[in-house]
Formats: C-alpha cells, sequence, structure tokens
C-alpha cells in the first residue's frame, strides 16, 4: 500500500480536493440527501476548527467513499452505494456537534439554487 501511495500520490491527492469530490459525485446519479450529506461531511473536513482525529474520521469515510473497492461494488444497483451510505450517516451522526450553522447554510444553499 505504501509503495502504491508513494507511486500514485497525485491521484490520491487530487480526490481530496474540491474538484475531485465533485467529479465522484457528478459521475453518479445520487439523491439530494446524499448529496448533502456528502458536502456536510467535506465542509466539516475543511473548517480549521475541527479537531484533527475528528478530520481522520471524516477522512477514512470519504478514503471509502471515492475508493472504487467497496464492500458492496457501486455497479450493483440499489445496494451498491449502501455500504457507503452507511458509513456517511454513522460518521455524521458522530461529529453532529462539529456542524455548525454556517456549515449548513453553505450546503444547504449550494442544493437550493
Amino acid at each position: 500500500m505504501n509503495k502504491d501511495f508513494n507511486e500514485n500520490k497525485e491521484k490520491y491527492v487530487d480526490s481530496f480536493s474540491d474538484k475531485g469530490l465533485s467529479d465522484k459525485l457528478s459521475n453518479s446519479s445520487f439523491s439530494k440527501s446524499f448529496l448533502i450529506k456528502v458536502h456536510i461531511l467535506w465542509e466539516v473536513l475543511k473548517s480549521p476548527a475541527t479537531p484533527l482525529t475528528v478530520k481522520l474520521g471524516i477522512i477514512a469515510v470519504l478514503g471509502y467513499f471515492i475508493c472504487p473497492i467497496d464492500l458492496i461494488p457501486d455497479f450493483i444497483p440499489v445496494l451498491g452505494h449502501s455500504d457507503d451510505l452507511a458509513l456517511i450517516v454513522a460518521e455524521l451522526a458522530y461529529i453532529a456537534s462539529y456542524i455548525t450553522p454556517e456549515i449548513e447554510r453553505k450546503v444547504y444553499s449550494r442544493f437550493s439554487q
């Protein structure tokens, strides 16, 4: 894994950017509710007020979401994203105290247009 990461570092770094996340989300037909949840995680991750331990958990969940290798492959209709959704919902419950009204406004305004 370490060798793979070093050889493909730029690809991994690009995935963890606003553009990388947008590319992943635009390539599939996710519900608006799912998109909102992912964007809330992303905004909490970017917040300077979020502790490192919380950021590491978010990185793990978003990394699993972005990774093409899943417990349940994404190409399976309906079930394909259920493992991703379960992790995202669990992480949102865990980090609920770090979701500020400003983050919610920012994300919801992005989807109200």
